[in-house]
């Protein structure tokens, strides 16, 4: 019991490093994370950053620290509302490990475990938002939690949304076009080669012409 315990803490752990380094292979997908998600996602909030006063210890603008913590959190809730329906409803039954003798591990083990992990992040998301908006009012610790929130709400879009096929560049032009030229050469010649074009094969034993 131990044992297999152990073996899915290993195997969790490897699923989220898998998810958090993969996405960087592809250019897409870190444009869009960075175009899409962080600037036009917080675009909304620009105007409340540049307007703050920002100076830890001259004291901020409660009006101003009220609206930057409450779109910060807002936003931050939205993309993990968002982001972890990919893992609540997982369905991908392997995860490739670091070595060779963790390849493709079977991931049907913690399904459960990475749809609580889902979960709690909303809730956490959740709580946070309820407890910068309502419960603190030290605008230092305010903003602190809003940023970490944010910050934690594009991790969770990170490693949520790399199943997208959509922001991936995965054309290879070798299983397309490779198979097509294989398919259409012709027999080989006394050379070694093939001959192009001579793709007509079958039995003329009988073929006659009058």
């Amino acid at each position: 019991m131990n044992i297999e315990k152990t073996n899915n803490w290993k195997l969790m752990k490897s699923f989220l490093k898998k998810r958090r380094k993969d996405p960087w292979a592809n250019p897409s997908y870190v444009l869009y994370f960075l175009i899409v998600i962080v600037l036009v996602g917080t675009f909304g909030v620009l105007k409340d950053i540049i307007e703050m006063q920002w100076c830890w210890f001259c004291g901020f603008d409660d009006i101003k620290v009220k609206n930057f913590s409450f779109n910060v959190t807002n936003i931050s809730l939205s993309l993990v509302t968002a982001s972890v329906i990919d893992l609540i409803f997982i369905t991908k039954k392997t995860v490739r490990g670091e070595s060779a003798e963790t390849d493709e591990l079977r991931i049907e083990s913690i399904k459960k475990s990475i749809r609580i992990f889902g979960l709690g992040s909303l809730i956490v998301t959740f709580v946070i938002w309820i407890i910068v908006n309502n419960f603190i009012a030290e605008n230092i610790i305010k903003i602190i939690l809003s940023i970490i929130c944010l910050l934690f709400s594009y991790f969770i879009w990170w490693i949520s949304s790399v199943r997208n096929k959509i922001l991936h560049d995965r054309f290879n032009p070798f299983n397309t076009l490779g198979k097509e030229r294989t398919n259409n050469s012709g027999p080989e010649n006394p050379n070694g080669g093939r001959e192009e074009g001579a793709t007509l094969s079958g039995n003329i034993t009988d073929f006659k012409v009058d």
